[in-house]
């Protein structure tokens, strides 16, 4: 038999005012967890500090493999390999820049492709320590640039 209705409005209660208190302080908070038939976690659906939200998908293992959220920055998907390495990244920034990021299989981020507010289509490509090697600008005029180092 459940409990009283009288105390299941109060853990409710209580679990509300937990969470409330715990978005004050600016922590993450669980808004909803959703659970495979064996019982593991499977999304969860959570807020944070200055208005983020975020979607995180799990594997069976319990691994993160995306996650879809949105912050001030504008919204992002990011997509993990089976060892939770972040392999892409897709967002549109503040001015609404759409940004591609793609990550090798130490998630050392290695190609940047975006389209800037005035057109600009651009792909960098980077070594394995981050530093630039490669680039491909296309302005909106339809100029284009190429440019390696060494």
């Amino acid at each position: 038999m459940s409990a009283p209705l009288e105390e299941r409005v109060a853990a409710l209660e209580a679990e509300l005012a937990a969470l409330v208190a715990a978005r004050a302080q600016g922590r993450s908070v669980v808004a909803a967890e959703i659970v495979d038939e064996q019982g593991r976690t499977r999304a969860m659906l959570s807020t944070g500090h200055g208005g983020t939200v975020s979607l995180n998908l799990l594997d069976a293992a319990g691994r993160l493999r995306a996650a879809l959220g949105q912050d001030p920055g504008g919204p992002t998907l990011s997509l993990f390999d089976e060892n939770a390495l972040r392999r892409l990244d897709l967002r549109v920034t503040t001015g609404d820049v759409p940004q591609l990021v793609l990550h090798d299989e130490t998630g050392a981020r290695r190609i940047d492709a975006s389209i800037d507010a005035h057109g600009a289509a651009s792909v960098g490509v980077l070594g394995a320590d981050g530093s630039p090697r490669a680039v491909m600008l296309v302005m909106a005029t339809g100029r284009g640039v190429i440019g390696a180092s060494r």
